[in-house]
Parts: C-alpha cells; sequence; structure tokens
C-alpha cells in the first residue's frame, strides 16, 4: 500500500500536540536546515526578498558568508548564531537553542556534543523530541518529504539535490532536498541496494503526538497551495477539477469518508506499474452552511 497523507493511510497515526509556528527551530535538529527554511519561508511573503537581502540585515556587504553556512562549507558559529537571533526577533528559549545548535556544531569530541544534547533538553519548551522524533515530525509538516519519497520509484530518479530540486519546479532548496534524503534514509522509507540504486524501504512512520494541530493543517494548506497553482498552470489534460454541492445530513459524514477513503485506494492502485510522475489528490467534504439556525 502506498504511503499517504494524514486520514488517507491507516499506516499513519496522527493525534493532537500544542500549537506551534510555522518555522519553529525547535522542530530543527540541524541549525543549516532551520536557516535553509526561515529563507524560504521569507521568499514566500516577499518575491523580493534575497540572500543577499538577508545578510544586508545582517551585516554583510557581500552574501558570501550566509551562504557557504547555508551550503555547508562553513559551519554556523556562536556568535554569528546570536546575530541571527536578534535579526530573526526569537524568544529567549528560541535564541538559546540556536546557540546550542551552533555550539553542537562545532564540537571537538563525542563528550562536548553529549553535554550540549542535555543542554538542548533543558531549554526545550515542551516534551523534548529526539532526533527520531523531529524526523517522523519533518516527514508530515514538509510537503516535499512525501514528494520525494514517490520519486524514487521513478526511472530518472538519483540521489542528487540539484536535479531533485529543478524537477520539484525549484520550489525547494537544494539544501532542503538533501535533508529530506537523510530524513527518509533515518526512517528506513528509503534504502540503498548493492548497486547503488535508491528503492523503497521497509519503514513505516507512527507520527503520535510529534505533530501539532497546527502542522496537520499546514500539511494540507501547502498541498491546497500546489493545487491552486496547477489550476493556473497545469494543462488540461494532465490535470481534473471539480466540485459538487448538494444538501447533506451530517449524521452521513462517517460513510462519506469511508468512501472518500476507498477513492483513494482505488487510484492509488493505478500507479502499480510504470510511471513518469507523481501526482496528488486532494479531497475535501465540508459544511457551507455554517451559521445558526433561525
Amino acid at each position: 500500500m502506498r504511503y499517504a497523507s494524514p486520514g488517507m493511510d491507516e499506516r499513519v497515526e496522527v493525534v493532537a500536540a500544542p500549537e506551534s509556528p510555522a518555522v519553529d527551530v525547535f522542530d530543527y535538529a540541524d541549525p543549516r536546515e532551520y536557516l535553509c527554511a526561515v529563507l524560504e519561508e521569507k521568499k514566500k511573503r516577499s518575491t523580493a526578498f534575497s540572500l543577499r537581502a538577508w545578510s544586508r540585515q545582517l551585516g554583510f556587504s557581500t552574501p558570501s558568508y550566509l551562504s557557504a553556512v547555508l551550503r555547508g562549507t562553513r559551519r554556523l558559529q556562536p556568535t554569528f548564531a546570536t546575530k541571527l537571533s536578534k535579526n530573526l526577533k526569537l524568544s529567549e528559549s528560541a535564541a538559546t537553542r540556536l546557540e546550542i545548535l551552533a555550539l553542537r556544531e562545532n564540537s571537538k569530541n563525542l563528550a562536548q556534543a553529549e553535554l550540549y544534547d542535555r543542554m538542548l533538553k533543558s531549554v526545550s519548551p515542551v516534551a523534548f523530541r529526539t532526533r527520531l522524533d523531529l524526523d517522523r515530525f519533518k516527514l508530515i509538516a514538509d510537503w516535499y518529504h512525501l514528494v520525494l519519497l514517490e520519486m524514487v520509484s521513478l526511472p530518472d530518479f538519483r540521489a542528487d539535490a540539484e536535479y531533485l530540486s529543478r524537477r520539484l519546479g525549484k520550489s525547494v532548496m537544494p539544501q532542503l532536498v538533501a535533508s529530506a534524503l537523510k530524513r527518509l534514509f533515518r526512517l528506513k522509507l528509503i534504502r540503498r541496494q548493492a548497486d547503488g540504486r535508491i528503492v523503497r524501504g521497509t519503514g513505516q512512520v507512527f507520527v503520535g503526538d510529534s505533530v501539532p494541530n497546527q502542522k496537520i493543517r499546514q500539511h494540507h494548506l501547502q498541498f491546497i497551495e500546489k493545487a491552486k497553482r496547477a489550476l493556473s498552470e497545469a494543462p488540461l489534460e494532465e490535470r481534473d477539477f471539480r466540485g459538487s454541492t448538494f444538501v447533506f445530513n451530517k449524521k452521513n459524514v462517517g460513510k462519506a469518508r469511508e468512501l472518500i477513503r476507498q477513492l483513494h485506494q482505488a487510484l492509488r492502485a493505478l500507479s502499480d506499474g510504470e510511471a513518469d510522475s507523481v501526482y496528488r489528490l486532494n479531497t475535501q467534504l465540508f459544511c457551507l452552511t455554517t451559521g445558526e439556525k433561525e
């Protein structure tokens, strides 16, 4: 059975947890991945924003240093982490976490790394998440993980972050693609064969309470935004958009959800055999008469 989003496949169980912001440093174990996600979020909010603009805000005349940090060719220094915290207006606890992540990245030995791990646990405002917990969380929180997981089955797949970024329409930075692939390996959702080819693994994901309700909504909203873009840009022969408005008894919502689940299973069955693309099926069933009866 194919892996799918929450509410679409029994292999994923999601339980409610406290709300959290869109890009939260407490959701990341790698400071570089966090900064890449922050940059992507800033660029979404303003198309004029760029790495150069951010570097200027941080007091640099060129983007070379920040670019090197994001690419992984230079380590994030604690002093720079402090400057970033002020620029991002992080809370005291979030700023402390970012600085400790930077310190951990610059650890000289295992003992230092373990010390910083204990420090990270002490500053967490919620139940401490292990690296594995964070991996499970990010799998659902960021849309491109599920897409990359499916892309492994495509004949043109190769573990080249630059290439995969282009295949995703350059909507995800190569650095985030590379981090996502590592995450899929750690979760055993993909594996490398003896011949070097990457194939689907045997790992299964139980998300549990590691994904807040806000992130579940964000997950669906990300794909709804993709659908909005496809409605404007995708050729008619490569997509299908339709909707129905009808009177309905709320007591039948459970039956409707079961029919929708069966539809998703039936369409996933069509993915067996040769494939050349990754598609997404979104279904939404909701009430339009939400006002009070008089």
